[in-house]
């Protein structure tokens, strides 16, 4: 899991594409067939999107703290044994999960039910690890929450450490597992829906939603390119996140050109009153001048500190899916 799960984030905010989503077939017949085969898609457009929601709620509430706690947890204990880091140093833990039980019932119900999709091999053994990681997540946190380290002497830290690193590595297999299908979920869906705007000519939210699937991917890449520990050097895989903020620079421009060319008359019927579509390419444009300079900073010193400029990214990132949501993209 990257220290900032940005990826995550995307899964959960991007569904709200699949909203605007209108059937318009293409298969030849009457105008009555055409009608009929558009209704019944966009019914089980509707029905595989309630599937979906309650896993995206696990991977966001439930995964997403659980890697988040695991990753929190190992900046202060030793991986091997829990011991602290640091001799005589304090150890800190991420706060309990609540409410975790009815989002684990509500993927084994999406599951069961109609239509059936890749994600739902994965439910079963998902709800079953999560399970367990909750639990020892949960006693850790209350463990450390209370200070009960100081008067054991880590006693019970080190006595469930084992254990829970086990139960995490094991969970974080199928939680990135549950991730993928609903990432390959999304991506066909997005495909479908960029096909639709095409042919309604909405060229505005096609630029806007090629424009957001590139962002995914370039701050995916960074992150994936920067070590978790240790020294940072320039590899080729952050040479070639600098290459791609070049087509990402491109679609900047397209974007901005549709925005341009797009009448008021357009804006009314395509679009909510009042969006400023500027604000999105403007948060685009902060990321890949983020992404630029910090590879150059990097560039001209291995060893700086890229702290501030690593989480900002990831808050850049998160702003373009904001205004890609407010603008109803």
């Amino acid at each position: 899991m990257k220290k900032y799960p940005a990826y995550i984030l995307t899964i959960a905010l991007l569904m709200g594409i699949m909203l605007f989503n209108t059937s318009c077939g293409n298969n030849k017949g009457t105008p009555d067939d055409k009608a009929a085969a558009a209704a019944d898609e966009a019914g089980d457009d509707k029905a595989l999107q309630e599937k979906m929601s309650p896993y995206v709620e696990v991977i966001n509430e439930v995964s997403k703290p659980l890697n988040k706690g695991y990753s929190y947890y190992l900046n202060y204990v030793q991986a091997e044994t829990g011991e602290p880091l640091t001799k005589g140093a304090g150890v800190y833990f991420m706060p309990e999960i609540k409410n975790a039980d009815a989002k684990l019932t509500a993927i084994e119900n999406a599951a069961k039910a109609e239509p059936k999709a890749d994600i739902d091999q994965y439910a079963a053994a998902y709800v079953t690890k999560a399970k367990e990681a909750l639990n020892l997540h949960n006693q850790l946190a209350a463990y450390y929450q209370a200070k009960e380290n100081l008067v054991d002497n880590h006693a019970k830290g080190l006595a469930l450490h084992k254990d829970y690193i086990a139960a995490l590595t094991d969970f974080k297999t199928t939680a990135q597992q549950v991730a993928a299908a609903y990432d390959k979920y999304y991506k066909e869906g997005n495909a479908k829906y960029i096909a639709r705007l095409e042919q309604k000519g909405d060229k505005v939210r096609v630029a806007a939603n090629l424009l957001m699937n590139e962002a995914e991917v370039l701050q995916s890449d960074f992150y994936a390119a920067i070590p978790a520990k240790g020294p940072i050097t320039i590899t080729p895989e952050l040479e070639a996140v600098m290459t791609r903020t070049g087509e990402f620079q491109k679609l900047i421009a397209a974007f901005n050109t549709a925005e341009q060319s797009i009448s008021e008359a357009d804006k009314k019927k395509f679009f909510r009153a009042g969006t400023i579509f500027s604000f999105f390419s403007g948060k685009a444009n902060t990321l890949l001048t983020q992404i630029r300079s910090v590879i150059d900073k990097l560039k001209q010193d291995p060893k700086a500190d890229i702290g501030h400029e690593y989480e900002s990214i990831g808050r850049s990132y998160d702003d373009m899916i904001q205004e890609f949501n407010r603008n109803q993209f």
